[in-house]
């Protein structure tokens, strides 16, 4: 009877230590759980070294930053500092989409500090919160510069929703209706018209879509015009094979998203905005 107790406790022994390694292996950190600091830890906001983006870059943290504690800094101290999970850091980096050869945009990318496999790992190995596109990654027009304040803004959209519901990649930006917008004006840079698009230039399309110079849709955007949307695109200066262009709509006082859409560059579909896309935007508003 003893040997068999014996037995008996040995297996249960062994049957304790298998259930226990099996919930172990069992067990994984959902994306909310990881990011549940993200409130509570500073937020290194890392300058480029670009003079003129800087500036706006730290001026418009400076005036709408509210989700985290906040600090800048250098990319050489980003360097030393990345490994440390006691911050995030948010940065304007070069992306390269797939079948890209070299990087063509430049995006406002918010990461985890000491989520990579090491301290020195490089960048793509660090823990994503979330990532924006905002110019192109070489000979940009500047208009990063003007809209910078809504990337700001969009940037901890995007971050809170990720923290809230577990959202990652696109689906953390609410796009609104324009149609449930009520009167909205919505204003498209003559530039952001793709070549096959540039045939509405001059033509009627309402009241409330308007096609203006490049110029005159920024300076109603800077001055935060009422019930306006202005057009945005994103785009490589120079598209090559598996490129992406992104067309945006942001309200001027509201920061919301009226569009968000993109698609490959190609012969057929070069960037900015298509046909199609000026129609259901003077349907939507009409």
């Amino acid at each position: 009877m003893k040997r068999l107790t014996l037995i008996i406790l040995a297996l249960a022994a062994i049957c304790s230590f298998t259930g226990t390694d099996a919930a172990a292996q069992a067990k994984f950190t959902t994306r909310k759980e990881k990011l549940s600091d993200l409130m509570y830890k500073t937020t290194k906001v890392v300058l480029t070294g670009n003079e003129l983006l800087d500036e706006s870059f730290k001026e418009e943290v400076i005036r709408r930053w509210r989700i985290t504690p906040y600090e800048f800094c250098t990319f050489d101290e980003f360097n030393t500092l990345k490994g440390s999970a006691d911050y995030y850091f948010l940065l304007i980096v070069q992306a390269q989409f797939r079948k890209e050869t070299e990087p063509g945009l430049s995006m406002m990318t918010l990461i985890k500090g000491g989520s990579a496999p090491k301290p020195d790992s490089p960048l793509n190995d660090f823990y994503e919160v979330i990532s924006l596109p905002l110019c192109s990654s070489t000979m940009s027009s500047g208009r990063e510069v003007v809209f910078m304040s809504a990337f700001i803004d969009l940037v901890q959209e995007m971050a809170t929703a990720a923290v809230d519901h577990g959202s990652r990649g696109e689906s953390t930006l609410k796009v609104h209706s324009l149609k449930k917008s009520g009167d909205m004006t919505v204003l498209i840079s003559e530039d952001d018209l793709s070549e096959e698009a540039s045939a509405f230039k001059g033509k009627d399309l309402g009241t409330a879509v308007r096609i203006v110079p490049e110029d005159e849709a920024d300076e109603a955007f800077s001055r935060g015009d009422g019930n306006t949307a202005v057009s945005y695109v994103i785009a490589p200066f120079d598209p090559q094979k598996g490129s992406v262009c992104y067309r945006l709509l942001i309200g001027a006082s509201d920061h919301r998203l009226y569009l968000f859409e993109k698609h490959k560059i190609s012969k057929k579909t070069p960037e900015g905005f298509q046909s199609g896309d000026i129609g259901k935007i003077v349907s939507a508003v009409r």
